[in-house]
């Protein structure tokens, strides 16, 4: 019964997260998709879970539940956060590999060697800028 409970209460969660996820950046169609149809599933699978109309997982199912929760709620309910690579990882493996001495050792690491600064410009010739009054005097002056 406990296994049900947890069941039901991190598809819920999952759902909620997912649908009170109010991104300003760009629009991304497959992507929003996908947490539309996410957010479906799992209150569907709660409705169906919470009736006894489906089997309740077992504590792996359960642990598969809790882990993607986890992640999606380590971004805020962005689920295009999930699939975009980082040069340090996601907030999540972040936080599941960290050890009191990993940000040290993070931060001594050698990172790509930059590459060589490109040489100086020369500078052009400034043209000037020429008032009306100068350019009625050179005329006059020459004709």
């Amino acid at each position: 019964m406990m296994i049900l409970a947890l069941h039901i209460t991190c598809l819920l969660l999952l759902a909620f997260r997912i649908m009170l996820f109010g991104g300003r950046g760009r629009r991304r169609p497959v992507i929003a998709s996908l947490a539309y149809a996410l957010m479906v599933a799992a209150f569907a699978e709660a409705i169906q879970a919470g009736f006894g109309m489906t089997q309740p997982p077992g504590w792996t199912g359960l642990l598969l539940e809790l882990a993607f929760t986890l992640a999606v709620y380590c971004h805020q309910g962005n689920v295009a956060e999930l699939f975009k690579p980082r040069d340090r990882g996601s907030r999540l493996s972040r936080l599941l590999c960290w050890s009191p001495m990993s940000s040290y050792q993070t931060s001594r690491q050698p990172g790509p060697i930059p590459p060589p600064p490109s040489p100086p410009t020369p500078p052009q010739p400034r043209q000037r800028n020429r008032r009306k009054s100068d350019r009625q005097h050179n005329n006059k002056v020459t004709s």
